[in-house]
């Protein structure tokens, strides 16, 4: 799997975002997770 620093290191745009306290399934923060991944999929991937 490509992690973030190897994405970085090769000049690739990326998010990371780390919520503590959250398990695997981000069953706390699962709303804020899919917002923010929609949004970065409608930006760099469709180029909205």
């Amino acid at each position: 799997m490509v992690s973030w620093v190897q994405m970085d290191a090769v000049g690739l745009y990326s998010e990371l975002y780390v919520y503590e306290g959250d398990n695997h399934n981000l069953a706390i923060n699962f709303y804020t997770a899919m917002s923010r991944s929609v949004a970065f999929f409608d930006t760099y991937v469709k180029g909205q």
